[in-house]
């Protein structure tokens, strides 16, 4: 299965999506705090970022922003997740798909094994 980074500030999110993700055969990471993005990609090596767009202090679509610039990180498959529809943003980069919060779990897992 796939390897997926979940950076979500909000810590009952987190392990709800890592339950479930789990029990869907994926290993996932949680980093600690979000303060360097590209470095904990380059740890933990993901194939998949669930990324949420209103991070405490961050805004998600400017770390994607900055995540496209490199070429290094086009092959991650980045999920934006939000409770306001923010799906038009995705349009300007590529592997890139948005979810709407509230939603299934089926519907994540959904977006995650198209990739």
């Amino acid at each position: 299965m796939k390897k997926i980074m979940i950076i979500d500030d909000d810590r009952d999110i987190q392990n709800l999506m890592k339950i479930f993700l789990e029990m869907d055969g994926h290993t996932i990471a949680i980093p600690l705090d979000f303060e360097n993005i590209p470095k904990l990609l380059d740890e933990m090596q993901p194939e998949i970022l669930i990324l949420d767009v209103n991070l405490q202090g961050y805004n998600g679509i400017e770390i994607l922003e900055e995540l496209r610039k490199d070429e290094q990180y086009n092959d991650i498959k980045v999920i934006l997740t939000s409770g306001l529809d923010y799906s038009y943003r995705v349009e300007d980069f590529s592997n890139t798909d948005f979810i709407l919060k509230p939603y299934m779990p089926d519907e994540l897992i959904g977006k995650i094994n198209r990739t």
